[in-house]
């Protein structure tokens, strides 16, 4: 295939496919504190060249703190930033891919409704605007940087036309193109199927055979014994504990996280390989979908032909890629969202297209998006768990509510879900990723009544705060409460759920009872390949 053409320097810095140098990165006595919570204490981190290198521990323990310091987007209030053997001072994200340290984000930082050329050089220095790009060329160097790679990416394709899988392949791109030579990559399989995560997993290999160093933020520890050559572990802000490969174990790794007995924190992995439980479950359809179908204003398709039923007392797992319909599916069952064909019922209501359900009929939803759909960043976290119910909580009288009533009631929430720190009076963008969701969860898990809709539940958090969302999920439908899963991760839909369907490309398959469901066959369905 051979290397991909360097751009010339008015374009952008060099990108090179072979040998590259990677700093050497120590981080010393990192110290930051926001608001009374202290996120980084005293922390030492030495990030050595062509290593893959996993930071993990539990939401708040300060990883994706100590990375955003490292990018140039938080100042340390103490400590210092040595690159190669320099003292240095990152004061923005130019500064740090000026060293060549790089960031993809959680949430991508792409432009939707522009190409994929036009995101990845947008920014670089030197540029004078889109308009004046020589974009026949860049165009063909971007081709011969994405065959190196094996990226499937056709430069002219508009971003909000990939799925999640290609945009990832779009941010990595980027950063190359941008000259990083470490990279930062904070929870990269938080919604990939298995077969693009295998796909990512032999990228990264290739960036450190390159030369290059990659930092990997996750929650998953099977993908860091399988991919680490070192692993630190945060707890509380602090760094209490490093290993390198042949040394990592799943139980030690689980013992300096958690601070507790490894025994004593099952994995949802190892659950859910276990031998799926033979529940009874009500007769009752609590939702009905006949022949739904869906178009965006545009007129493209974005779901065709969905029939399923849910019952009392069960969970249906709908696995799926990002970007298949399963947003819009839950958008519509959840209420939000009109659809153009076919029937949706809800217990006794039968709603046809162009039909709203009415805001107190509406199912709870846990939204896939926490930040842009489910949560209010300038809200108090008290104000957050109101939301949507702030007519019917438990300590309404006839003449309203005190600030103080709505904090009492709501830090035993926050204490139940493990949301850190569990300050009420703590806006929601001080919180961070994890703890933002564990946040959601607990405000639409109270206010679920016979149908909860949830999106990527877990997405982002840790393995305490997951067993918690999980065992959440379980009483409700204990208790004769049916919910609509949605999750990328199969080990997750194993754990909850009593039926399981694959949608892809909007189409949802036929629901088959867990005990019949093959994880290879299923991963396969979920990016189109059968057989």
């Amino acid at each position: 295939m051979g290397n991909p053409r360097a751009p010339t320097t008015e374009l952008g810095p060099e990108v090179s496919g072979a040998s590259v140098r990677a700093p050497d990165v120590r981080l010393e006595n990192i110290t930051r504190r926001f608001a009374g919570t202290l996120a980084n204490d005293g922390i030492d981190l030495h990030l050595r060249p062509a290593t893959i290198h996993a930071l993990v521990g539990e939401n708040g323990a300060g990883k994706s703190t100590l990375m955003r310091i490292l990018y140039g987007l938080v100042r340390p209030d103490r400590g210092r930033i040595r690159v190669d053997h320099r003292p240095t001072i990152l004061s923005s994200p130019a500064q740090a891919l000026g060293l060549g340290i790089g960031m993809i984000h959680q949430h991508f930082m792409l432009v939707p409704v522009m190409t994929v050329l036009e995101n990845i050089v947008l920014g670089t220095e030197g540029l004078r605007g889109l308009r004046a790009i020589p974009k026949a060329h860049l165009a063909e160097t971007l081709s011969d940087l994405f065959e190196s790679y094996g990226f499937d990416l056709d430069p002219h394709a508009r971003i909000d036309a990939l799925g999640v899988g290609g945009r990832q392949r779009v941010e990595i791109a980027r950063l190359l193109f941008r000259g990083a030579r470490l990279l930062i990559c904070d929870e990269p399989t938080a919604v990939l199927a298995p077969p693009e995560v295998a796909s990512l997993f032999r990228i990264l290999r290739r960036l450190r055979e390159e030369g290059r160093t990659v930092v990997f933020i996750t929650h998953k520890l099977p993908e860091v014994i399988e991919l680490a050559d070192f692993v630190t572990v945060l707890r509380r802000g602090r760094v209490v504990g490093e290993m390198k490969a042949g040394e990592i174990s799943r139980d030690k790794l689980v013992q300096w996280i958690m601070g507790e007995d490894p025994r004593a924190a099952t994995s949802v992995a190892e659950d859910a390989r276990s031998e799926p439980e033979v529940r009874p479950h009500g007769e009752e359809v609590v939702l009905a979908v006949e022949h739904l179908g869906l178009r965006d204003p545009q007129g493209r398709a974005r779901l065709g032909d969905v029939t399923f039923r849910l019952r009392a007392g069960e969970i249906l797992g709908v696995a799926g890629v990002a970007g298949n319909g399963q947003r819009e599916l839950a958008e519509v069952v959840a209420g939000r969202c009109p659809f153009t064909a076919g029937t949706l019922s809800l217990g006794a209501a039968r709603y046809a297209p162009g039909q709203t359900v009415p805001a107190q009929e509406r199912p709870a939803l846990i939204p896939e998006d926490r930040t842009s759909e489910g949560l209010i960043g300038d809200f108090r976290l008290w104000e957050n768990l109101l939301l949507g119910r702030q007519h019917g909580a438990p300590f309404m009288r006839p003449l309203g509510y005190t600030h103080a009533a709505a904090r009492n009631w709501a830090r035993p929430q926050l204490e139940r879900f493990r949301v850190e720190p569990p300050d009420p009076q703590l806006s929601a963008d001080a919180l961070s990723g994890g703890n933002q969701q564990k946040l959601l969860c607990a405000r639409e898990s109270a206010r679920a009544r016979g149908l909860l809709v949830a999106c990527q539940p877990t997405r982002g958090i840790d393995i305490a705060s997951t067993r918690l969302v999980h065992a959440t999920l379980k009483r409700f439908r204990d208790l004769r409460g049916s919910v609509l899963l949605v999750s990328a991760d199969l080990d997750e839909i194993l754990e909850l759920s009593d039926r399981v369907a694959v949608i892809y490309r909007g189409r949802l398959g036929t629901p088959v009872p867990r005990g019949q469901v093959d994880l290879e066959e299923l991963g396969r369905a979920m990016v189109g390949v059968s057989g």
